[in-house]
């Protein structure tokens, strides 16, 4: 009965549920603790049932505290604990309360919030934006993307370009090709709204002939392809120094399978196709 008092003094005592670490950031089950932890949805989480714990660091074996206790002392400990359990670790017998299956929580915020996982946009609950990608805010209790992006706030990318007729529509980049495009050193965005990109480290660089590695500020995770000025991206992502006859800019020119060639009888010259030798010949 002392160690029952004692245990109820102690959880009293706190102001908010203590609660276990939060699980780890991660991209791939590698950076989490090897063998013992996987990632679901960017956070390490232990395999084992039983197992609890931040999933890089550490994944400890819990027991439930009334299988060795006979009772559960979180259920006692008043509003501050609602929606938790007691759990009890197997190694060094400390004891902490957990929310309950349906409900999630953090370190340094009051209570379990209900968990009903993704909304019906896929959108996952959050406290606050560390819980979240870090293209996303927490908003509302959701990760919600940032307002130059699109997604469910889990996944988000870059909308396509922005169809434009004049500059006009293009608030932060300029009509090109009836798309509104970054330009200069902005080049991370769809023309509406541009932010500076960083070139991607050499190792990383994996864009085709014609193209350079960017590194978008809000999707630090997700290099990008940008094609060198005077070529197009193609739908396959290739860039071609034409996808019609209007990119060709040399007189007398047209667009063939992504290059600019000039018309029959015709050489490409320095500013525009021009007759050949056998052709000046003859007119001579």
């Amino acid at each position: 009965m002392q160690f029952f008092t004692k245990i109820l003094e102690i959880f009293h005592s706190q102001k908010s549920v203590k609660l276990l670490p939060a699980p780890a950031k991660c991209e791939s089950d590698r950076d989490c603790l090897r063998g013992k932890a996987r990632c679901i949805r960017r956070e390490c989480h232990c395999k084992s049932s039983t197992a609890f714990g931040d999933g890089k660091r550490k994944c400890e074996e819990w027991t439930q505290c009334r299988n060795v206790l006979g009772y559960d002392p979180c259920r006692l400990g008043g509003k501050a604990f609602a929606n938790t359990h007691c759990i009890q670790n197997k190694d060094s017998g400390a004891i902490t309360c957990k929310c309950n299956n349906g409900y999630f929580g953090r370190p340094k915020y009051p209570r379990c919030m209900r968990n009903s996982g993704a909304d019906s946009s896929g959108r996952l609950p959050c406290l606050k934006k560390a819980n979240c990608p870090v293209s996303s805010n927490c908003y509302k209790n959701k990760c919600t993307c940032s307002y130059e992006l699109r997604g469910n706030g889990e996944t988000c990318k870059r909308p396509p370009p922005l169809p434009c007729l004049n500059h006009q529509l293009c608030k932060e980049g300029k009509c090109v090709g009836l798309f509104c495009r970054c330009m200069g050193k902005y080049q991370a965005g769809n023309g509406r709204y541009c932010r500076k990109a960083k070139p991607c480290p050499r190792n990383t660089n994996k864009c085709g002939a014609n193209a350079r590695c960017l590194i978008d500020p809000l999707l630090p995770k997700s290099n990008f392809c940008k094609c060198n000025p005077g070529f197009y991206k193609s739908k396959d992502g290739e860039c071609l120094e034409c996808l019609s006859t209007y990119n060709c800019k040399k007189t007398y020119s047209f667009c063939f399978k992504g290059t600019c060639v000039c018309l029959a009888e015709l050489v490409l010259g320095k500013e525009s196709c021009e007759p050949g030798e056998d052709i000046r010949k003859i007119r001579h």
